[in-house]
């Protein structure tokens, strides 16, 4: 897809989809990062592109055809402070309980789009806007303020019909960056969350086992020393936490709730992919998630479903109706990706299982994927979704969605409630939205 220039709305402050007023204002001199965080945090620029660390698609710099800078000018708030009508909850909650709902999982839950992680992605991820349909006002997500606003930088199609991309590098969230083997520092977020998803989400890094004395030292195959998901978490998980047991564990101790989205399966099959800068993939890049993987899994819904509390979980798509399956210069070889079929497949089946077992509701990404990758998937107002390299559905990167395609999930998680729960949460009218928050395919 072709990511364009957004038109102008108001500008106004949205961290963890709380409101408040403020201006937009150029970042200016570059500052030199301190050894420690410092207390007044200023966004690292930089001239050169960064496509080792950082990056969170597969293809390395095969792409990449200079660097840019990029401001905001649209805003979520603008539609996520609608009124919306009352939803019938059926059998997801008693009568007369509020939501309190949380979300988990991987780059498509945290909002990473267009080969980065950044605060326009963060702010439209499918759950913010799941939430406002099920009527819960305060859910939070860990988003770059606005001066960070770039995050991870990210990348915008350059013109032309030759497929190439530009790395925006100013306003980025980077506050300290690699060094002697340590991850990078991103600007911190205090305060309340309720989405805890990140890129790089794998059943090692779920369980918060992170031995100090490994970081800095062991390559972990991605060329780096430390958990490629590290720098992510450590913005809003406290660091103490990390020795305290898994994820889970500090979710379930410090968040109440009562609806949970787990989406944990999808990441660790994108990780396989990114992989391929240094090797070929086989099933022993899978394997391990097909069998401690599942445990892993079932550990989790165990405890995010301790006390009768309903959920949502996903099927993972297939390699070829993923964006990057019709890319010039394919990432896999046609055995890779029976190796990653094959692997998915089996990970469908169990995903069916764990709802099974646990009343789950499940948005089945594989059908929607594919359906849309055949160019069979049409919004109730008639917009025609498309896959590929020049759709609408999937941002610059090729794996991730696009602002459009999280609303199109978004609608997929009401409708999968709907279903299994009797339900009647309302759908997004997506024509409304796209316009409301200023917003382009083309």
């Amino acid at each position: 897809m072709h990511f364009a220039p957004l038109k102008t709305l108001s500008v106004a402050a949205l961290v963890g989809l709380t409101l408040s007023c403020g201006k937009k204002t150029p970042i200016v001199d570059p500052v030199t990062p301190a050894p420690e965080p410092p207390s007044v945090f200023e966004p690292v620029q930089k001239s050169e592109i960064d496509v080792r660390l950082l990056r969170v698609t597969p293809y390395f710099n095969r792409f990449l055809n200079g660097s840019t800078t990029y401001i905001s000018e649209f805003t979520p708030e603008d539609w996520l402070t609608q009124p919306v009508q009352t939803p019938e909850y059926g059998r997801l909650l008693p009568k007369g309980t509020s939501i309190k709902m949380i979300a988990m999982g991987g780059g498509i839950t945290a909002g990473a789009q267009n080969g980065g992680l950044y605060r326009d992605g963060q702010l439209t991820a499918y759950p913010n806007l799941v939430a406002r349909q099920l009527g819960m006002a305060d859910f939070t997500t860990p988003a770059f303020d606005q001066k960070h606003e770039n995050g991870t930088g990210f990348d915008l199609r350059g013109k032309g019909d030759v497929l190439s991309l530009l790395r925006v590098n100013n306003a980025l969230g980077t506050i300290q960056e690699e060094k002697d083997g340590q991850p990078p520092v991103f600007q911190p977020y205090t305060g309340k969350v309720d989405n805890f998803a990140f890129p790089w989400l794998s059943p090692d890094n779920t369980g918060l086992n992170w031995d100090p004395s490994f970081i800095g030292k062991i390559d972990n195959g991605n060329g780096v020393s430390w958990p490629m998901a590290l720098p992510y978490v450590r913005r809003f998980v406290p660091e103490n936490e990390f020795k305290n047991g898994t994820l889970y564990d500090y979710i379930q101790t410090n968040h109440a709730y009562n609806f949970f989205i787990l989406e944990d399966r999808n990441e660790v099959f994108l990780n396989a992919i990114r992989r391929q800068g240094s090797r070929k993939i086989g099933m022993s890049d899978l394997i391990g998630d097909l069998q401690s993987g599942a445990d892993n899994t079932r550990s989790a819904l165990e405890k995010l479903a301790s006390k009768g509390q309903k959920g949502i979980i996903f099927t993972i798509p297939y390699y070829k109706d993923l964006g990057i399956g019709s890319w010039p210069h394919p990432t896999l070889s046609a055995d890779e990706i029976g190796v990653y079929d094959a692997a998915v497949s089996y990970t469908n089946k169990r995903v069916r299982e764990w709802a099974a077992s646990y009343d789950l509701a499940v948005v089945d990404l594989n059908a929607l994927y594919h359906q849309i990758q055949q160019g069979g998937y049409k919004t109730s107002q008639g917009m025609v979704i498309h896959g590929g390299l020049e759709g609408n559905f999937f941002s610059s990167d090729g794996i991730y969605p696009s602002v459009l395609g999280q609303a199109i999930i978004a609608n997929e998680v009401c409708r999968a409630i709907n279903d299994h729960y009797q339900a009647k949460i309302p759908l997004l009218d997506i024509n409304q939205y796209v316009s409301t928050i200023g917003y382009s395919d083309k």
